[in-house]
C-alpha cells in the first residue's frame, strides 16, 4: 500500500507565505519584549472604561454598558499607544543601536520593514474603523497627525532631539489629546451639547488622568547617579531632589482633583481611601529613592505604573461597592 506524507509535515513553498510566516514569529518577538499585548490590552481598556465611568459621574450621564462605546474607545487607547511605540523604534534608531543594543530591533531579530509594515497596518485599521464608527472621527484624526507630528520631531529634529524637556511639552499632550477624544467620542455617544462637555470639571478630570501619565513619564527618566549614561535623564537635567519634588506635584494633584470629585459628586468613600492608598505606593518609592534604599531606579517607574492602575481601578470599585449597598439596602 502506498503511503502519504502526513500534511502537518508539509512545508509551505510560496514565498510570500514564507515571507509572512517570518514576520509574524518575529513581531511575536518584538511584542512579547516591547509591548506585551495582553497587558498593554488591559490597560488601554481599564483606561477608557475608567475615564468613561467618572465622565459619566461628572456630566451625570447614565452609566448602561455599549459593548461598541467601549470597544472602541479602548482600541483608540491601545492603537495610539502601539502606533507611538512603533515610530519610536523608528524614530530612536540610531540612540537604541547605541545604548540599547539588546533590544529586538537593533539587535536585528526583528527588521525596520516589519515595523513599518506593522505601523501601516495600525493605522489603516485605526482610520478605518472610526469612519466607520462615524462617530467623533475628526478628534481621531486630529490624534494621528499629532503622532505624526512628533514622529518628525515637528520638523524640527536638530533643535529637539536632544532636548528633554522641549521634548516632553511638545510630546506628552498627546495624553490630554487622548482623553478630550474620548470626551467628544463619549458626548457625541451621548448626543450631548457641545456646551455641556465645556465646563471645569471636566477639564480637571482631564488633568487629573494626564497627571498620572506624566508622572510615568518623568519616572522612567530618573536614575540613580551611577546608573546614568548617554541616555538624557530628568535627574541629569535637573537634580534627583528637583525631579523627585516635581513629579510629587504632580502626584499630589492628581489625588486632590480626585478627592474634590469625590466630595463634590458624592462618591463613597471606599473611592477615596484608594486614592490615598494609592498616592502612598510612589511616595513611598519617592522617599526611598532619596535616601537611595531602593534597589535600583526602574522601581520609580514601577510605582507610578501601579500609582496609575490604582487610580483607574478605582471608579470601578466605586460602581461595585455602591451597587453592593444598594442590594443591601434593599
Amino acid at each position: 500500500m502506498k503511503q502519504t506524507e502526513p500534511e502537518n509535515l508539509v512545508m509551505p513553498t510560496d514565498s510570500a507565505q514564507i515571507a509572512f510566516i517570518g514576520f509574524v514569529y518575529r513581531m511575536r518577538i518584538y511584542f512579547r519584549e516591547m509591548f506585551p499585548l495582553l497587558i498593554r490590552i488591559t490597560n488601554a481598556t481599564l483606561l477608557f472604561v475608567s475615564f468613561a465611568v467618572m465622565l459619566g459621574i461628572v456630566c451625570d450621564l447614565s452609566i448602561k454598558f455599549d459593548w461598541r462605546l467601549y470597544f472602541l474607545g479602548s482600541f483608540n487607547a491601545f492603537a495610539i499607544a502601539l502606533i507611538l511605540r512603533l515610530m519610536d523604534e523608528l524614530k530612536d534608531r540610531d540612540i537604541d543601536r547605541s545604548l540599547f543594543s539588546e533590544r529586538p530591533v537593533p539587535s536585528g531579530r526583528v527588521k525596520e520593514t516589519d515595523i513599518k509594515f506593522c505601523l501601516a497596518f495600525v493605522v489603516v485599521i485605526f482610520l478605518m474603523l472610526n469612519a466607520v464608527a462615524q462617530v467623533a472621527f475628526w478628534s481621531a484624526f486630529g490624534l494621528l497627525v499629532y503622532c505624526c507630528l512628533m514622529f518628525k520631531y515637528f520638523f524640527l529634529p536638530a533643535r529637539f532631539k536632544s532636548k528633554l524637556l522641549i521634548n516632553l511639552l511638545t510630546h506628552n499632550p498627546i495624553i490630554p489629546l487622548l482623553l478630550l477624544h474620548f470626551v467628544h467620542l463619549i458626548g457625541s455617544w451621548h448626543s450631548l451639547d457641545f456646551d455641556a462637555l465645556i465646563k471645569p470639571q471636566i477639564i480637571l478630570l482631564v488633568f487629573m488622568y494626564w497627571g498620572l501619565f506624566l508622572s510615568w513619564e518623568i519616572c522612567r527618566k530618573i536614575r540613580y547617579q551611577h546608573e546614568e549614561n548617554e541616555y538624557v535623564t530628568y535627574s541629569r537635567l535637573l537634580g534627583r531632589t528637583s525631579t523627585i519634588l516635581a513629579v510629587g506635584l504632580v502626584n499630589k494633584f492628581s489625588l486632590a482633583a480626585g478627592l474634590w470629585i469625590s466630595f463634590h459628586y458624592g462618591l463613597s468613600q471606599i473611592y477615596d481611601v484608594i486614592l490615598i492608598a494609592g498616592f502612598a505606593i510612589p511616595a513611598i518609592s519617592y522617599t526611598q529613592f532619596l535616601r537611595h534604599k531602593l534597589d535600583n531606579s526602574k522601581q520609580l517607574k514601577t510605582s507610578a505604573e501601579l500609582y496609575a492602575f490604582v487610580v483607574m481601578l478605582a471608579p470601578l470599585l466605586n460602581i461595585v461597592v455602591e451597587g453592593v449597598a444598594h442590594y443591601v439596602s434593599s
